[in-house]
């Protein structure tokens, strides 16, 4: 048998709901409580990443993992080699099933792992001109899921039940950044301004001199509104001080 072939039976052994038979045994040559053992141990991982990957769904939800995992990665079967990106797309899952706000849940714990793991790259940039924390993502929700979760952490700090939270809907956007001392994730919520900034240093190279006048101008194109520019002075200090905007990484 060639390797592509050996692999694809490997592929199917190790696929969720797949029941090990004789064709499986002849394929890759091994006795069927070996392929089993195998099958077992790669399930286990599986279910486990899910689990690692949403502790607070976990914690909020107390889900019925095995059921779970058994569901999702039928639909969504492992292409990668790294447990922690075959979770991606748990929310999008959820979803399809209707479980609106547990995605979102899920959504930000995938997003702040993603920027925990972000690279940064290693040039040096002109520590003069405004950007973007590279490790950075925007991401707009349909539920106050940064708030509920900082309420979580606080109960749970206290030893408090956290299963009588609501999770209030309201359309918002975070910011998500990783800092670059502590290496801890900073959630901001933006309003249009704050966003019209980011967009604004993302499309044109600013210099810190002409960061108010520039930024003042591209606020007025994008939201037909004019700010003073010791307003948009705080949301530059704002923005810098959340991770958001960085000079130098």
């Amino acid at each position: 048998m060639d390797n592509r072939k050996y692999q694809n039976s490997w592929f199917d052994v190790l696929s969720v709901g797949h029941q090990i038979g004789p064709s499986d045994i002849a394929r890759i040559g091994l006795p069927e409580n070996v392929l089993k053992m195998y099958q077992q141990f790669v399930f286990y991982h599986f279910k486990n990443a899910l689990q690692k990957m949403f502790p607070r769904y976990s914690d909020y939800v107390d889900p019925d993992w095995e059921k779970l995992y058994q569901e999702y990665f039928k639909l969504y079967p492992s292409t990668e080699y790294d447990l922690n990106f075959l979770t991606y797309q748990f929310p999008e899952f959820l979803v399809n099933r209707g479980m609106d706000w547990q995605a979102e849940l899920c959504l930000y714990e995938v997003l702040e792992f993603q920027v925990y793991i972000a690279k940064t790259g290693d040039s040096k940039n002109n520590e003069d001109v405004l950007r973007l924390n590279p490790t950075l993502k925007v991401q707009q929700f349909s539920y106050h899921i940064a708030y509920f979760v900082k309420t979580c952490d606080e109960l749970e700090a206290k030893g408090e039940n956290i299963r009588n939270l609501e999770i209030k809907p309201g359309t918002n956007i975070l910011a998500i950044a990783r800092d670059e001392k502590s290496n801890l994730c900073v959630f901001s919520q933006l309003d249009k301004y704050s966003l019209a900034m980011i967009e604004i240093i993302k499309q044109i190279p600013i210099t810190k001199s002409e960061a108010l006048s520039e930024l003042q101008q591209g606020i007025l194109q994008l939201t037909g509104e004019k700010l003073d520019e010791s307003e948009i002075e705080k949301y530059l200090l704002f923005l810098t001080m959340q991770q958001v905007v960085a000079l130098s990484i």
